[in-house]
């Protein structure tokens, strides 16, 4: 399978307004901050929270790349991978786990990925607020975003499970107190890639009570036609976000915001390029885990883009259907049409969808409460939850004859609860304690069914456009028929978790800084038919561990910082769902040929040491931040496939 891409051109429009739009700029000159000489300016400071309180990301011992809210304005950031192209080290992809799309996402931080689809085995995680969103923000808005930190190496400590390899916590904009105000920008391209944001925001009770609405409207044209004619690509998304903020006193705040999305993709820009037919394997020698090798019946190198083959970009003949055919009307009956149109008897409540594509709903919402006493100490709490429900309807043999169709939706939902209690940071001895509790199910197979159209054929892959619709199909004449094929929902699981997490930061002297941070972790993963389905298969297993980080700072001016730091990161293990339900006979096949198969997985461990320096000069209007990392993936998880 490959993906296709292409190049286009924009028009980007932005526009705000500020009412009333007075402001007055007033600049003391001091000994100790002198000013700057003509053309040139200081950079400014920028604060993060990575550690779950506002420190300056040039003393902050971790590796971290901000992006501020005229950041994703003037380079024209408007997803998670367009911050993962100006991010070292980071990667989004909306095409995870081999689903092309915008059906499964990954964030993948210094090389780490995972061949899972569930979010309970992902190696990177996104947070709104420090908030957990499920898989990966597939459509998400960054209009109502102040910040966003990309966070590198094992985070469990603070924001717990998921963050093996890193986290993206974004942080959306508080809305203002004193003055009603507006942006919107809009995006125009010659390819039919257009987009609008939109925000309002302003007070309720001036000083103390505000809101902000604020929207977008995303569409975009497929680049590539399929043999049938279709768009392959389409994408539209429209999202609102409601944002309530209430300061009753000085000391004590509260925020609370919702999200609500809806996403309705066509087919996505894939070709289907066969090895048996396009074979540019056989003749060569492989070097692999098992030694030198002669393969025969793949593709070797480039794919071998010629005329006539199928999945020749530009030709519009890209071998796929974009639609459920015409000619199958007449076959269709009462219960295959409610299959397609409903999940009843599967996933209740998720989208309608009648024809090819992605159609899918997300409903964010999250509460903020925070306290903070006269003498520095603070206490904060959350509450946040997410509900995404998806059908996709897709062609499942990837090619133009009418063969497979299939559908494989999905339900996810989560909630999660956390408070802590930090002491002042102004003092040389500082603390902070918290409890987490975390609640995930997962509903989906991943592996293809509910259904299939099919029809007769005497050859796999026709010969030329002519065969594409064998004769017995055209017209839903009796060649024509439906297999149903229930889904198992053998891959949904559920997540508990639970954590008590903390930290201790000690000034040794004005130079040395030692840190020390844990999280205290018991997650439980229940997999199987039997998280949705009652009676079903149900497998379980806890998976209790302390995962630390320890940091050593130097800081031998007020300009430089050289830290090193140790961590551990943890993925919870997993079951070998076909080697349970295999009978004893089957079993015992599997182990003759794998020896290593169990039932159960281990947790899968990381052991993180990081060394880095950050240094700012020339008057502070240049930095530069170096890193360099060594890491100790234990007990990685893969699929194997057994012949037998």
């Amino acid at each position: 399978m490959v993906t296709l891409h292409h190049r286009f051109y924009q028009l980007i429009l932005t526009g705000a307004l500020v009412w009333p739009a007075t402001q007055a700029l007033a600049q003391t000159e001091t000994e100790t901050n002198p000013p700057l000489e003509a053309g040139t300016s200081m950079l400014e400071e920028v604060i993060v929270t990575a550690r779950k309180r506002e420190e300056s990301l040039q003393e902050i011992p971790l590796t971290i790349s901000v992006f501020s809210a005229d950041d994703l304005l003037k380079r024209d950031i408007r997803s998670l991978n367009d911050v993962s192209n100006f991010t070292p080290g980071f990667q989004y992809n909306n095409q995870g786990n081999q689903e092309t799309g915008r059906l499964n996402t990954q964030l993948k931080f210094r090389g780490m990925t995972t061949s899972q689809f569930s979010p309970s085995f992902a190696t990177g995680a996104l947070f709104i607020d420090g908030v957990f969103v499920l898989n990966g923000g597939t459509s998400l808005s960054l209009m109502d975003v102040q910040q966003v930190e990309v966070i590198k190496g094992p985070q469990a400590a603070y924001f717990g499970r998921s963050t093996f390899g890193g986290a993206v916590n974004l942080i959306t904009r508080d809305p203002n107190m004193e003055k009603f105000a507006a942006e919107a920008n809009l995006r125009v391209t010659d390819r039919g890639n257009n987009e609008v944001n939109a925000l309002i925001e302003g007070p309720i009770l001036p000083g103390r009570l505000s809101y902000s609405l604020s929207g977008r409207s995303y569409d975009k044209k497929g680049q590539y036609v399929a043999t049938d004619g279709g768009r392959m690509g389409n994408e539209k998304t429209n999202t609102i976000n409601a944002v309530i903020k209430w300061e009753p006193t000085e000391k004590l705040s509260f925020k609370t915001r919702y999200s609500y999305s809806e996403d309705d993709d066509g087919v996505p820009a894939q070709a289907f390029i066969s090895g048996s037919i396009y074979d540019t394997c056989t003749g060569t020698t492989v070097n692999s885990a098992e030694g030198m090798v002669q393969p025969k019946n793949y593709i070797c190198g480039k794919v071998p883009y010629a005329p006539g083959i199928p999945g020749q970009p530009g030709t519009g003949e890209i071998s796929s259907n974009t639609s459920i055919p015409h000619f199958f009307v007449a076959a269709r009956n009462a219960y295959l049409d409610d299959l397609l149109a409903d999940s009843s008897g599967t996933l209740p409540g998720v989208p309608h969808q009648s024809d090819m594509g992605i159609k899918r709903e997300s409903k964010r919402f999250s509460l903020f409460g925070t306290y903070e006493w006269d003498n520095g100490y603070s206490i904060n709490a959350n509450f946040g939850s997410n509900r995404q429900q998806t059908n996709y309807v897709h062609d499942f043999d990837l090619s133009d004859r009418v063969v497979w169709f299939a559908r494989d939706p999905q339900d996810l939902q989560d909630k999660s609860y956390e408070v802590r209690l930090a002491s002042a940071m102004d003092r040389r001895f500082r603390w902070l304690i918290g409890f987490n509790k975390y609640e995930q199910t997962f509903y989906g197979n991943g592996a293809g069914g509910d259904f299939s159209i099919s029809c007769y054929a005497t050859r796999q892959t026709p010969a030329s456009a002519s065969e594409r619709y064998p004769a017995d199909c055209v017209g839903g004449v009796p060649g024509a028929f439906v297999i149903y094929s229930p889904n198992t929902l053998e891959n949904s699981d559920r997540a508990d978790v639970q954590g008590f997490f903390g930290s201790i930061d000690f000034d040794i002297t004005e130079k040395w800084t030692a840190i020390f941070e844990g999280r205290l972790q018991e997650d439980k993963i229940t997999k199987g038919a039997g998280v949705n389905i009652p009676g079903a298969t149900i497998l379980s297993e806890s998976y209790d561990d302390f995962l630390p980080r320890v940091i050593l700072r130097y800081r031998p001016t007020a300009a430089t910082s050289l830290w090193v730091n140790y961590s551990k990161g943890q993925i919870p293990g997993d079951f070998n769902a076909a080697f349970i339900n295999a009978n004893a006979y089957e079993r015992a096949q599997l182990v003759a040929i794998e020896p290593r198969l169990t039932a159960a997985l281990d947790a899968e461990t990381l052991d993180a040491w990081e060394i880095g320096w950050k240094q700012g000069f020339a008057e502070s209007r240049g930095q530069i931040n170096l890193a360099a990392y060594h890491y100790t993936w234990g007990k990685h998880q893969g699929p194997l496939i057994i012949s037998c």
